[in-house]
């Protein structure tokens, strides 16, 4: 369901089916935990990615079944496909999301200066105006348009409550001061890599540090720490081990050593 009807599927450029399916895992093992602490015993979790990413789908399988195929959802594009205005719009500087639906439309004809949207019959309800989308969405962007920036465009939206918001950059959202402020993005230190910024964690706790200071270890890096302080092996077997290959190290950064 990304993409445009007449262009074809879109490839989201962005780790959906990964991240909602650790997610997804991790409820399921709280959930198990949780069992076992009160007496229900282990049990096995099976979470895959193909039923994590399907679970998305919310109401098109619903919608889909329950009309005898009646109802096929089509690709959207930039647009909700059933209500409007709801979607993405050409701006004076970007593009920005702009809802306007239900009781939003007719402030947005209010703030546009144009009465005569509400009347007509192409516009009259918000399946109307979804259909006739490509009708409106011009209208809209000329308007957009004529500002002299999105800022003042948000402002005077915002103003009267109309859910409106820039679509920024990936570069434009790391500096945001809200997502630095909040931990959104955040400044991690590699031994070999050097600092850079990287998704903050999204499950945020007050009896937690939740910025922990990890280092991802190298391979081979506690093999005598693990041999010889929980298996209690010495130095000469290790060496062994060592020669023969069957025990192997990556070189750490200078910085660690």
């Amino acid at each position: 369901m990304i993409g445009d009807q007449e262009v074809g599927p879109y490839i989201p450029i962005a780790a959906l089916g990964d991240t909602m399916t650790a997610a997804h895992a991790l409820a399921a093992i709280n959930a198990a935990l949780y069992h076992r602490a009160t007496g229900g015993g282990g049990q096995y979790v099976d979470v895959c990615l193909l039923d994590c990413y399907f679970h998305s789908h919310e109401m098109n399988v619903g919608m889909i079944s329950a009309s005898k195929g009646e109802y096929s959802p089509v690709l959207p594009g930039r647009h909700h496909g059933a209500v409007g205005p709801l979607g993405v719009f050409k701006s004076k500087d970007g593009y920005i999301i702009l809802i306007a639906i239900l009781g939003h439309w007719p402030k947005l004809v209010d703030v546009m200066g144009m009465p005569e949207l509400l009347d007509d019959p192409r516009f009259i309800d918000d399946p109307t105006r979804a259909a006739n989308r490509d009708i409106l969405q011009p209208i809209i962007e000329e308007w957009l348009q004529s500002h002299e920036s999105d800022e003042e465009i948000i402002r005077k939206l915002g103003e009267r409550h109309i859910p409106v918001a820039p679509i920024l950059s990936i570069e434009q959202a790391m500096n945001h001061p809200h997502m630095k402020e909040h931990g959104t993005v955040r400044t991690v230190t590699d031994r070999g890599a050097g600092a850079f910024d990287i998704p903050g964690m999204p499950l945020r706790f007050s009896a937690y540090a939740n910025d922990l200071d990890l280092q991802a270890p190298y391979l081979g890096e506690h093999t005598e720490e693990i041999l010889g302080g929980l298996l209690n092996m010495n130095a000469e077997e290790i060496s062994i081990l060592v020669e023969k290959g069957i025990l192997v190290r990556e070189p750490l950064p200078d910085a660690a050593t």
